[in-house]
């Protein structure tokens, strides 16, 4: 089988990490942020309906990751994976997710203001997708998951699922 750049891209760096076992998010979060020299502060936050269920924002000193409170454990995992494969995989942050993190943080400061300290380009659809096939790979290498295990209906295969289509499906024309 063929693999396309940004899946070889993912397997190449899950290679080089220590996944660790039993399977810890906040030991993979601590030990890739040594890689990178600066750390990685992850911080839970209720989203609501119109804004994503996570994202990353570079500061200029460290990282933070913010991921939805309310949802199960796995898809919080998910989420962190996700954010944490646009790290690795060296994507930028995506520009509207400084006005979030401004309000959540720093409430008191002008979004106006992060937005230009912090510009960077919107995620691309193949990044989209290398951040999905990273979280989900590092997932099932980890043993997190198995589809087998899962019953069909159960939420946290659901919400894994549905994640993964929201990033992989194409988007619709209006």
């Amino acid at each position: 089988m063929r693999l396309g750049k940004h899946a070889r891209r993912c397997l190449d760096v899950i290679e080089l990490l220590d996944i660790p076992d039993p399977f810890d998010v906040a030991a993979l979060v601590r030990q890739i942020a040594a890689g990178r020299g600066r750390p990685i502060v992850l911080k839970p936050i209720t989203t609501g309906d119109s804004a994503p269920s996570g994202f990353w924002v570079a500061a200029r000193t460290k990282d933070y990751i913010c991921y939805e409170a309310d949802t199960a454990k796995l898809h919080q995992e998910h989420i962190i994976l996700h954010e944490l494969g646009h790290m690795v995989c060296e994507h930028d942050t995506p520009a509207g997710s400084h006005d979030l993190l401004a309000q959540l943080l720093l409430p008191t400061l002008d979004p106006a203001v992060v937005r230009k300290v912090l510009a960077r380009t919107a995620y691309s659809d193949p990044e989209e997708e290398q951040a999905e096939l990273f979280a989900t790979l590092v997932l099932g290498q980890a043993g997190r998951f198995s589809l087998r295990k899962m019953r069909a209906d159960s939420p946290e295969l659901l919400a894994l699922l549905d994640r993964i289509e929201q990033a992989i499906a194409p988007t619709k024309p209006r």
